[in-house]
């Protein structure tokens, strides 16, 4: 398991259907699988967008659930030493 930390840096409500939509940011230090906690109860989906290192080079990072997730924590897989932010939309 990597060492990924994740912050919620806001949430807002949607007209549609009375969903719910959080946006965030995660760090990893290494090569690995780890939560982001999305604050949500159920997770329809959720868009990585990882930053690209000093050399220009976009490290790779993966998904490992399936949609609608019961529960708010979201795994996934990242390379090492990569950050970006995510998106989550459900209730």
């Amino acid at each position: 398991m990597s060492d990924i930390s994740s912050t919620v840096f806001y949430d807002a409500e949607l007209k549609a259907g009375g969903k719910k939509m959080t946006f965030g940011s995660w760090t990893a230090g290494t090569t690995g699988t780890g939560d982001i906690k999305t604050g949500l109860q159920i997770v329809e989906n959720i868009v990585l967008t990882p930053n690209v290192n000093a050399a220009g080079v976009a490290k790779q990072t993966a998904v490992y659930e399936t949609f609608p997730l019961n529960g708010g924590d979201v795994t996934i897989y990242t390379e090492g030493n990569i950050n970006g932010y995510w998106s989550a939309i459900g209730y």
